[in-house]
């Protein structure tokens, strides 16, 4: 085993992993997991990103609902967001075209969602590659 092998296994590395290294990614320790690197970004860093324009995205799409006749929403769209479970909560765009739309957010941004109406909603059971689809839809319908 080699000394990045080791550090790779005891979790204290957030450099970029070498290919023959990503076989082992299971091996990192799952409390340094988050420090994981492509090169560029962490997975700490991707999840924030994710969850920041997941956000930007549902508020402007709201702010777009409300001054335009041209863009297709109306009662069938809705924004909404509950707590889901300690230090998080589901934020959601329920569309009746497009379907449902969700992830699991940071309570830190809870405040930032206020355009989202507090509602748990009946999930539609939808996978991740569902909402890839359902996101594909909705840029196209914005």
């Amino acid at each position: 085993m080699t000394m990045n092998d080791d550090a790779i296994l005891n979790g204290l590395t957030a450099e970029p992993l070498p290919k023959r290294s990503l076989e082992n990614i299971s091996l990192i320790r799952e409390d340094r997991m988050g420090e994981v690197s492509d090169g560029y970004h962490t997975f700490n860093e991707l999840y924030k990103h994710r969850c920041l324009l997941y956000i930007a995205l549902l508020k402007c799409h709201w702010r777009m609902c409300l001054g335009s006749s041209e863009i297709p929403c109306d009662s069938m769209t809705r924004f909404v967001r509950f707590r889901h479970y300690k230090g998080w909560f589901c934020l959601g765009l329920i569309d009746e075209n497009i379907g449902q739309i969700s992830y699991h957010i940071p309570d830190e941004y809870w405040d930032a969602c206020s355009f989202a109406e507090e509602k748990q909603w009946e999930f539609d059971g939808h996978s991740t590659d569902d909402v890839l689809e359902r996101l594909e839809k909705l840029i196209k319908t914005i």
